[in-house]
């Protein structure tokens, strides 16, 4: 199922061919949650990733006061996460961009327990969080 088409951008309209598909078993779970309870949940860290970071990984967004990059109380804040850290790894999956990391992060459902690696510094950290929930 087809989640999102790339193109050139606003001065250059249309497809450039090439798709970003959603994994047949998310959206079969996405579809029995709509249809048992008219509202789909899925998993979040907590963390509001910054989309002008160009990669390799996704990095979590600079602090803004009215709006902050880690969520208080939430699963990244719980283990330590940062503004600036980036996110590169997902259980052992490689994350080399945004897009990737999201993709890594919805192939899990909110409660479970996933390993994260990101570089703090240019060093890289381990951590271990349970993924919370939004309804969207």
């Amino acid at each position: 199922m087809n989640s999102a088409i790339a193109s050139l951008g606003v001065t250059a309209p249309g497809s450039i061919g090439l798709g970003f598909a959603i994994p047949i078993d998310q959206a079969a779970r996405t579809a029995e949650q709509i249809i048992a309870t008219g509202q789909a949940v899925y998993p979040i860290m907590g963390v509001r990733l910054d989309n002008e970071f160009p990669g390799p990984g996704a990095r979590i967004a600079p602090n803004d006061p009215d709006n902050p990059a880690v969520e208080p109380d939430g699963p990244a804040a719980s283990v330590g996460l940062v503004s600036g850290d980036v996110i590169t790894e997902i259980e052992g999956r490689v994350v080399d961009s945004l897009e990737e990391m999201i993709v890594a992060l919805r192939a899990h459902e909110p409660g479970d327990r996933i390993t994260i690696v990101v570089e703090r510094d240019g060093e890289p950290m381990e951590f271990t969080l349970t993924l919370g929930s939004a309804v969207g």
